[in-house]
């Protein structure tokens, strides 16, 4: 393996094994997986001296999956501890560097920064990230790579350390959508240990086909939004207006009210999730070996919601949720997943009478601007809620469960949104959205 500058692997495998499958679709390609996917063979530390060092029993069914088709894991890579950060700067291995603009120091976002930061400086073909309210797809864009958060649920989550777990998905990260689409051809798969997989019954949804109709959300046009993420935008609208392609403005009021709804939901599950690290069921009991700042900061903020003082807020979080759920239905071409769609009526239901008013993506900046220097990203988040403002593109997609892909462009990137359950699409607009700005 090359050099790696940019600390993005944290854990290096000393030897990789040899592919299990040496004609596998994934044969001869490697991968990295983020410090909080369990593989027996390193440790799965989730960048906290909590754990150090920890090593787990079992290997993830993703990586395992991944090792039976052929890839080869060559270690773990860093991250903002326990996915607590947009810039992978919260870890015990020290911060990540950006590739794209090195030897400056520019932050690689977060929380999967060095799986973005690996795959972008080439160290490995594809990587796994996990993505709670943007983790894959952010750092994905400052980092100028494919970044993938699929539908919830249709990867599995067996054997990764657990953030916010009616959030939490298992993302990819490549450098071309076409890889990407390979790679998760391996990964949608059910598994019986994992509680929150998609049933087999609303799996499968083939992509439909163009012309498609694309939906602009006028409420993640925001004034903060930089030029260069408009400028993305622009130029994949136009690109696919020119192929034939249906422009259209939609309303999503809810939108507006994602990301306080999301940090609300997010902190508390967090707390709950990291009540076990106490030293005698899971952690370190030592002097020296506890949370960082950012998880202490966001786990104070988690137990105060599951206060008997505040259960108000969790509740409205929750309906917000749901709000913005019903919204993107009535948007969408086709139902959600789990809206009247079984096994052999997948197809109808594109089109059946639960379907929305026509709209088979959405396209949306992924950032609001450029990956920032360090300093200058230090500065901007003495002020931890302006840290959390940058999330607002990408916390919606999660709240909802939706596939969603970033596609890289001048530092920034593009998010193409498809319904519950419509990977595929997803995926095929991505490849189009992707072309156009190679071009």
């Amino acid at each position: 393996m090359a050099s790696d500058k940019f600390n993005s692997i944290v854990h290096v495998l000393a030897q990789a094994a040899r592919p299990l499958s040496p004609t596998g679709v994934l044969s001869g390609k490697t991968f990295a997986a983020k410090a909080n996917i369990a593989t027996s063979r390193a440790p799965v530390d989730c960048a906290s001296r909590v754990l150090d060092s920890y090593t787990g029993p079992f290997t993830s069914t993703a990586v395992r999956l991944l090792e039976q088709a052929g890839g080869v894991c060559i270690g773990t890579t860093n991250m903002d501890e326990f996915g607590m950060g947009s810039a992978s700067t919260h870890s015990s291995h020290g911060a990540v560097v950006n590739p794209q603009y090195y030897p400056a120091n520019h932050v690689a976002g977060g929380s999967s920064g060095g799986s973005a930061a690996c795959v972008a400086a080439g160290l490995a073909d594809f990587a796994l990230g996990t993505d709670t309210g943007g983790s894959v797809r952010q750092p994905a864009a400052w980092c100028g790579v494919v970044g993938f958060k699929p539908t919830y649920g249709s990867i599995s989550r067996f054997g990764v350390v657990a953030y916010a777990q009616s959030l939490d998905t298992v993302g990819i990260l490549a450098r071309s959508v076409r890889t990407t689409r390979d790679v998760f051809g391996v990964l949608d798969k059910w598994d019986d240990n994992d509680v929150t997989a998609l049933p087999l019954s609303v799996r499968g949804r083939k992509a439909k086909e163009g012309p498609w109709v694309v939906g602009v959300p006028e409420h993640m046009l925001l004034g903060e939004v930089g030029p260069e993420a408009l400028e993305a935008l622009e130029l994949a609208l136009v690109g696919l207006k020119k192929l034939g392609h249906k422009i259209v403005p939609v309303s999503i009021p809810a939108l507006s009210r994602s990301l306080s709804a999301y940090y609300t939901l997010a902190t508390a599950e967090a707390a709950s999730n990291l009540a076990r690290y106490d030293g005698v069921r899971y952690g370190e009991n030592e002097k020296g070996h506890s949370f960082g700042v950012e998880v202490r900061r966001r786990v104070l903020s988690g137990t105060y919601t599951l206060s008997s003082e505040s259960g108000s807020h969790y509740k409205h979080a929750t309906l917000v949720r749901e709000k913005l759920v019903e919204e993107l239905n009535c948007v969408f071409a086709c139902a959600h997943s789990f809206v009247g769609v079984g096994e052999k009526d997948k197809d109808v239901a594109r089109n059946g009478p639960d379907s929305g008013s026509g709209v088979d993506v959405l396209l949306a900046p992924t950032v609001l601007g450029r990956a920032p220097e360090r300093d200058v990203y230090d500065q901007i988040t003495r002020n931890f809620i302006e840290g959390y403002a940058g999330d607002v593109l990408t916390v919606p997609a999660s709240l909802a469960g939706l596939p969603t892909v970033s596609v890289p462009f001048n530092g920034v990137g593009i998010q193409v949104m498809a319904q519950h359950g419509d990977d595929a699409t997803a995926l095929s607009v991505s490849e189009a959205v992707e072309t156009i700005f190679t071009q």
